[in-house]
């Protein structure tokens, strides 16, 4: 993770977030977004699953759809 951004307030103690993130973490930004590095993006996966890749992918197109502002999930950070 390189930095995460989140547009609501911080909380009294942003400690945790950055431990649990391990990058920088700015509040108040003009909208919610999580930088990782291009060798993350580009890292080979030992262990590919065509059909979880094809579920993941409908929920990508379904979450696409339905917009900004909507969170529906909790998720941890990618680690690689």
């Amino acid at each position: 993770m390189v930095a995460v951004y989140f547009t609501h307030d911080p909380p009294p103690d942003a400690a945790e977030h950055v431990e649990f993130f391990r990058a920088p973490v700015t509040f108040n930004a003009p909208l919610d977004a999580l930088v990782v590095s291009s060798s993350c993006l580009n890292a080979v996966l030992s262990q590919a699953d065509s059909v979880l890749a094809s579920i993941l992918e409908r929920h990508i197109q379904m979450l696409l759809a339905i917009g900004p502002g909507r969170r529906l999930w909790r998720a941890a950070p990618p680690t690689c």
